[in-house]
């Protein structure tokens, strides 16, 4: 009797305790079904309504419609912007050596006008002995003091005094044919005679060069002429420059890109 009753004892005591283990599951069971609800419940925006706990609130100022962020410009890049090494090649002026006036023809290939003029105030001649023909500004020359008493002329399509045009190749001859007639040792400086290759050709160009270094051989004169070798083909640069002294040395470095 004693064990039977023992043995009921352990069965009461588990079909409680099951009993106990069972209500407690139900009871998460219930309260994890609510919380599902509320999440998944729509949030009313309505008069009076309560927003939600969970509901993080937006932020303001920190994001920006992707319509908007497409439509901007991008910023500008700073810093200058090299050229080609083809503009590069077409645009740089090589260093000269100075200007020997016991040579009757030499040629500079640069594409501004300055460097002759920086290679004739070099030279020990005296400025009363040049003939100098100018595309830039004729007072600035009449100004520099190392050309004082030079004869100077405008090259230019524009009529007026001290000026002649780039087209009349046999007005720059007879200048220049006067100018030797003078005495010797003259000197003659006609800078960027690409422009009077425009405005007739290389082969007239040509012809007048040959004339005025026959003109310089006899008078023991010289004449120095530029040109912009990135103006004329390889042909006609050839062309210009056969027979002279080129005053050139190697090329400064390239452009960093």
């Amino acid at each position: 009797m004693v064990v039977l009753w023992g043995l009921g004892s352990l069965d009461l005591e588990g079909g409680l305790l099951a009993i106990g283990v069972g209500a407690v599951a139900g009871i998460a069971s219930v309260i994890a079904l609510t919380r599902r609800s509320d999440e998944n419940a729509p949030v009313h925006s309505g008069p009076g309504a309560i927003p939600s706990p969970r509901a993080a609130p937006p932020k303001v100022g920190t994001s920006r419609p992707a319509s908007a962020t497409k439509s901007e410009a991008p910023a500008p890049r700073s810093g200058t912007v090299s050229p080609s090494p083809e503009a590069a090649s077409r645009m740089r002026s090589k260093t000269p050596w100075t200007w020997s006036l016991s040579v009757p023809l030499s040629s500079l290939e640069t594409y501004q006008e300055e460097d002759v003029w920086g290679l004739v105030r070099k030279t020990s001649i005296d400025p009363t002995r040049l003939l100098l023909f100018t595309q830039g500004s004729r007072d600035a020359l009449l100004r520099d003091p190392r050309l004082a008493g030079a004869t100077i002329y405008k090259v230019s399509r524009m009529e007026g005094e001290h000026i002649v045009s780039p087209a009349d190749v046999d007005k720059l001859g007879d200048m220049i044919s006067i100018h030797f007639s003078k005495g010797k040792g003259r000197a003659v400086v006609l800078p960027g005679l690409e422009t009077v290759v425009e405005s007739t050709n290389a082969r007239n160009v040509r012809r007048l060069l040959d004339l005025v270094r026959d003109l310089a051989l006899e008078s023991r004169g010289a004449v120095l002429f530029s040109v912009d070798p990135g103006s004329l083909s390889a042909a006609d640069l050839t062309l210009l420059e056969r027979g002279s002294e080129q005053l050139h040395a190697q090329a400064p470095p390239p452009l960093s890109a």
